[in-house]
């Protein structure tokens, strides 16, 4: 898939499912229970598409969640193409790939094989590390993490579905 085409439906598509989410995370929150704490966290999730070099900044992030939860399993959800820099970091366990680099059939497959995946592990934590792309918020939250962790910023509006919001400024 082209860059392009994936900006423009994470700017409209996007929006309209962070729409439909957040509307929908908010009715689960009236009419469900109220969810136990943690007691503690065995499986964590670091998901960083965009950016090689970023993935490369993150990993003092990714340092300190080791030393933080050093019994807990960390996977690393990124793009396919930065499955060997992921690796070659050496701080996380796991790491599950995303194709973009086939048609949009392909990557809407590898998409759905991933985001069950994700369900199937019921992570504690989910840390999104991008700052603006709707996509990366959505699947946060369809990981069904307990706590999920992003960026907010009034530029690209990601709807409710962070648990926990990191204010984002671009200096």
């Amino acid at each position: 898939m082209k860059l392009g085409h994936m900006k423009l439906i994470d700017k409209y598509v996007g929006w309209i499912f962070c729409v439909f989410c957040t509307s929908f995370a908010g009715l689960l929150r009236i009419f469900s229970h109220r969810k136990k704490e943690i007691s503690e966290v065995k499986k964590i999730l670091i998901m960083k598409f965009w950016g090689m070099g970023s993935i490369i900044l993150a990993s003092p992030l990714l340092k300190a969640v080791r030393t933080k939860f050093p019994n807990s399993k960390i996977t690393f959800f990124t793009l396919s193409r930065n499955q060997e820099i992921v690796e070659s970091l050496r701080l996380v366990d796991d790491i599950v790939t995303l194709d973009v680099d086939h048609s949009f059939i392909y990557f809407f497959f590898s998409l759905l094989r991933a985001i069950l995946y994700l369900r199937k592990q019921s992570y504690d934590f989910c840390f999104d590390l991008e700052f603006f792309t709707r996509f990366s918020a959505l699947v946060s939250y369809l990981s069904k993490a307990r706590v999920r962790v992003g960026f907010h910023a009034w530029e690209a509006w990601r709807g409710n579905l962070h648990t926990l919001k990191v204010p984002f400024n671009r200096y």
